[in-house]
């Protein structure tokens, strides 16, 4: 029985054209815990189909009976939201000014009271894609893109940046930030806290 169930296990890794049949006395079992964790309630279920294989194995047999142990897959909760939370947390201001101006669908970016030659760092690492006599644009990950206008640029094109990197410094007394989510503008305020 033991070469049955190593010929069926291998069969399933290897992706074969279908599982050996098993007699009625056979079973598999699902196990729901790392590998070198204590025995706990154990799931039978019937033996798996090629569509239905398990991934991983952690033994070929048990000692007490003829069943193949396997370890379900760590089941992941990735959703949106969270993706969006941690993209949130990882952004810092430009400059340490005062906002003289908020988003809104006339004014879509934030315009920050500086003094004219303050610093402006990057407010998340990225790439510089584009420079000008007056602006510095970068592309982040996830598809987010910043824009610094009213800035005289220290940097290249195709540049390198990490977070807090300075990009330059203000030529006039408003530093004007845009934030975009591929192309459509977005409001900053709820990433620069």
């Amino acid at each position: 029985m033991h070469n049955k169930l190593l010929v069926l296990i291998l069969v399933l890794i290897l992706g074969g054209c279908s599982a050996p049949s098993l007699t009625n006395t056979n079973r598999v079992e699902v196990v729901d815990r790392p590998i070198n964790a204590p025995s706990t309630a154990v799931q039978t279920i019937n033996p798996p189909t090629q569509d239905t294989a398990p991934r991983f194995y952690t033994s070929y047999s048990d000692s007490q009976s003829d069943t193949a142990k396997v370890v379900a897959p760590a089941k992941q909760k990735t959703t949106d939201a969270k993706v969006a939370d941690n993209a949130a947390r990882t952004w810092v201001r430009p400059v340490h000014a005062k906002i003289s101006q908020s988003y809104s669908k006339t004014h879509p970016g934030l315009s920050f009271d500086t003094q004219a030659g303050t610093a402006v760092g990057a407010i998340r690492e990225g790439q510089v894609i584009y420079t000008s006599d007056s602006m510095v644009m970068l592309r982040h990950t996830l598809g987010f893109y910043s824009i610094y206008h009213h800035i005289k640029p220290q940097v290249t094109d195709n540049q390198s940046l990490i977070q807090s990197q300075v990009l330059g410094s203000t030529t006039d007394k408003a530093l004007y930030v845009e934030m975009k989510k591929f192309k459509d503008l977005i409001n900053p305020m709820p990433y620069l806290k």
